[in-house]
């Protein structure tokens, strides 16, 4: 600012004001599993607020912004600040964030636009763990994600023919490696006698890369039985329709059919019984109503046949 005074009786006051260009610094970071983003605009003085936007393609969306009233800073004569923290799994590599601010002169606008690329996935390729174990009457489902950056989260689900159903799983928030930058694990302990035999448990990764999702779901089957005797012998009369008993669990049952097993669930309220070889109103003298065990398991595997 320069101040010039005219000569005479008359004195009069001439304010001439230089101002500087307006400048603007953006930047975007990943810190941790967050994007960090930071828009700076000087010497605003045409500059009516600071927007971030995310674009994808010919689309964009506005970032909402922190809004930090209490820094008196954040927005003055000489500077406007917008800021944004975002979870990683919200972007895919093919979107840039855009710094655009919104003043009156339009081509200056345009002109002092930043628009950077997004650091959404660093590192190794993603890889899954998945693992499935029978111990005593519960299955043990475990599933883990290494170099997770583009992943959301992880789901387990069982299959059935064409239909699946979400199995809850293990939420341990006070374990916070369980779901880090580096990795996130899904686990789960269900009953034996909630599954049949020609049932799959999926691990699903949730992430924006559809297609790397599909390569890495991991589907195995259940161990439902396990051990050298624990599923009767359908070898033995390959020709026949036959049933057996569980040893340990009451509403579970074996068909054995041309020389292969099935196992079979019967319905809630129902157990197997094996004298009349069919599931019957459930006997709670002989099986536990809460675990559906037998409270003295059978020694042996014992055929019958429907007449």
């Amino acid at each position: 600012m320069t101040i010039e005074y005219s000569d005479g009786n008359a004195k009069s006051l001439e304010l001439k004001f230089q101002l500087e260009e307006p400048t603007l610094k953006h930047s975007v970071n990943r810190i941790n599993d967050s994007i960090h983003v930071y828009c700076e605009m000087k010497n605003n003085c045409k500059t009516i607020s600071l927007n971030l936007f995310v674009n994808d393609g010919d689309s964009s969306r506005v970032i909402p912004t922190i809004n930090d009233c209490s820094n008196s800073d954040r927005k003055s004569t000489s500077k406007i600040i917008a800021e944004a923290i975002i979870p990683v799994f919200w972007f895919s590599g093919n979107q840039t964030i855009s710094c655009v601010p919104f003043m009156t002169d339009l081509q200056l606008a345009a002109y002092l636009t930043s628009t950077m690329s997004i650091p959404a996935c660093e590192g190794d390729k993603p890889t899954l763990k998945h693992s499935i174990n029978r111990i005593n009457d519960s299955i043990h489902v475990y599933c883990e994600m290494k170099n997770n950056c583009k992943t959301i989260s992880l789901n387990l689900f069982v299959n059935d023919g064409d239909s699946s159903r979400v199995i809850p799983t293990i939420n341990d928030c006070s374990n916070p490696d369980r779901k880090s930058s580096s990795k996130i694990i899904a686990e789960a302990i269900i009953p034996v006698s909630w599954f049949s035999g020609n049932q799959t448990i999926s691990c699903v990764p949730f992430m924006t890369d559809l297609q790397l999702a599909a390569n890495l779901t991991s589907t195995m089957s259940i161990p439902v039985c396990e051990g050298d005797n624990c599923e009767p012998n359908c070898k033995d009369d390959p020709h026949s329709i036959a049933y057996f008993q569980d040893k340990h669990l009451c509403n579970i049952f074996y068909q054995c059919s041309n020389g292969d097993i099935f196992l079979q669930k019967c319905l809630n309220g129902t157990s197997w019984s094996h004298s009349k070889c069919t599931c019957v109103h459930f006997d709670n003298e002989i099986c536990d109503t809460k675990t559906n065990k037998f409270f003295q398991p059978a020694m042996s595997f014992e055929k019958c046949a429907k007449s």
